[in-house]
């Protein structure tokens, strides 16, 4: 089976929007923890890391696949 960048971006938006829906039960569990300010914080670190990560992820499935 040949996998191509858009069946790889399908798959990768499917993940992503699992991520987000843990993200967020993951997130109003820490205000029942931690408070809001300290939320809000752990909210923005978490987006940051994410945001990195799928950018790493996505260029670099787009270089190994354009150069298969």
């Amino acid at each position: 089976m040949c996998v191509t960048y858009r069946s790889f971006q399908l798959v990768w938006l499917f993940f992503s929007i699992l991520l987000f829906f843990h993200a967020v039960s993951v997130h109003f569990l820490w205000i029942s923890l931690f408070g809001l300010s300290s939320a809000v914080w752990n909210m923005i670190c978490t987006y940051v890391f994410a945001s990195i990560l799928f950018t790493y992820v996505n260029v670099s499935m787009y270089i190994l696949l354009s150069t298969s």
